[in-house]
């Protein structure tokens, strides 16, 4: 069975109602499964005075205190800024995570860096230079410590981090969407 249209309802004010499609009940309710039928989870009201719209949700939430399905009543203006608010909290976790996609992608590439300079540094010191040292001006072998090894590792992952320090905070301090057009 279609639903029918009983009536269009043009609101007034600016917000909810005009964002609104309404349904009537009966006609909605025979189309849902079983299980679902005669079971509501969100109800609209308008009523005459805003001013007492904290005071009627907080009676419809006692009245239904005792039910097994309990409701959690708010005026239009406090679910919007719930909503907004989780919204925010969104784009905060999304600034996070392009922050650390920066600082992250700088240690990958210190790290790279100073591998290659570490893999370089042992045929070059331990081989070729020592060689030539050795044979030329009689100086005992060179070796690459384990120490310096380490140590140039760490140095590539620190100076990565600091080439990366700026981006990082200015990607931090960019609108999510705004970060996000900048990508290719």
């Amino acid at each position: 069975m279609g639903v029918r249209a009983r009536g269009i309802v043009k609101s007034l004010r600016v917000g909810f109602g005009q964002r609104a499609v309404w349904f009537h009940w009966d006609y909605y309710n025979e189309t849902l499964p079983l299980e679902q039928r005669d079971l509501i989870d969100r109800v609209a009201a308008e009523i005459e005075d805003p001013r007492q719209g904290a005071r009627l949700a907080k009676d419809i939430d006692i009245r239904f205190d005792t039910e097994n399905d309990q409701t959690f009543s708010q005026e239009d203006k406090a679910l919007n800024t719930a909503i907004v608010g989780r919204f925010g909290a969104m784009l905060g976790a999304m600034n996070v995570v392009l922050v650390t996609f920066v600082l992250g992608e700088a240690t990958v590439l210190g790290l790279a860096g100073g591998g290659l300079g570490v893999a370089l540094a042992y045929p070059l010191v331990q081989g070729l230079l020592s060689k030539y040292l050795e044979q030329e001006m009689q100086v005992a072998p060179q070796r690459v410590a384990t120490a310096d090894a380490l140590g140039s590792l760490l140095l590539g992952v620190l100076l990565g981090l600091i080439a990366a320090g700026l981006p990082a905070l200015r990607a931090g301090r960019l609108q999510v969407t705004e970060s996000l057009s900048h990508v290719n």
